[in-house]
């Protein structure tokens, strides 16, 4: 499943292609996870300019002149295309009046197209919202919960997933079995620090190593949570077990709190 970084990169790509298209036909498959009648989506988006494309946690949110908007989330294997050629399973197509085209593609029937959905008020690691107060908050009230699954509870901050949340914890040295109550203040300082350095930085790697980028996952830069290491950029054994019910990469040289 694309996170936070891949999203980011993605969003800010179809809104180059996509900004001030005015969309001329949707067509929504009868699989496709919606919230709202076909006609609904019709009515409401048709004829309508795309105003805005952004990434949104793990959603992308394309907003139409009028103030109603898609929310796409693409789950574990929805991919996006600007053409619908030898593309299968399509869940949604957008088609534009000046004959461009987005495509959304789920094999697994998972991938969902919200109108409007309501919003949660949950921060974004990379929003001004995300406070070292809210993260210290936050610990406390989650004081039993392990450190990994804390980091990817969308109720607790939006938009880190699985991978991100192991190369978030191995710069901090943290185990991902740390409890949230058990961590030092300075643990939790360089932690919530981290968060936003490795975002920040794979969203750079990854506009590095594909710049136009509108689908998929580039995880080829990870330092711990990549399948093609077996040691970590400081010499560790890169260790893999069931954590959570999540497959977790993790060194000894991760503390346990």
């Amino acid at each position: 499943m694309p996170e936070l970084p891949d999203l980011q990169v993605i969003a800010q790509n179809l809104e180059k292609i996509y900004a001030d298209c005015r969309l001329q036909d949707i067509y929504l498959a009868k699989s496709a996870k919606v919230n709202a009648s076909f006609e609904t989506y019709k009515e409401l988006l048709v004829g309508k300019k795309v105003e805005m494309i952004f990434r949104f946690g793990k959603e992308i949110g394309i907003v139409f002149e009028g103030g109603h908007s898609l929310y796409l989330h693409l789950m574990r294997e929805g991919k996006l295309f600007e053409s619908n050629e030898g593309i299968k399973n399509v869940v949604l197509q957008l088609l534009f009046s000046n004959g461009k085209m987005l495509v959304m593609s789920d094999f697994m029937k998972q991938a969902r197209v919200f109108l409007d959905p309501e919003l949660t008020d949950v921060p974004d690691p990379l929003d001004e919202h995300f406070t070292i107060e809210y993260f210290k908050s936050r610990l406390t009230e989650k004081s039993r919960t392990a450190i990994k699954t804390f980091l990817i509870d969308q109720d607790n901050i939006l938009g880190i997933g699985n991978a991100y949340a192991d190369e978030i914890l191995w710069l901090t040295k943290l185990s991902p079995l740390s409890k949230c109550g058990n961590l030092p203040e300075n643990v939790v300082l360089e932690l919530y620090d981290n968060i936003r350095c490795v975002l920040d930085n794979s969203i750079q790697k990854i506009k590095e190593i594909s710049p136009d980028t509108i689908s998929g996952e580039i995880r080829s830069f990870l330092n711990v949570h990549n399948k093609d290491r077996k040691l970590t950029p400081s010499g560790h054994e890169i260790l893999i077990n069931k954590i959570g019910g999540k497959i977790t990469y993790f060194t000894e040289e991760q503390i346990l709190y």
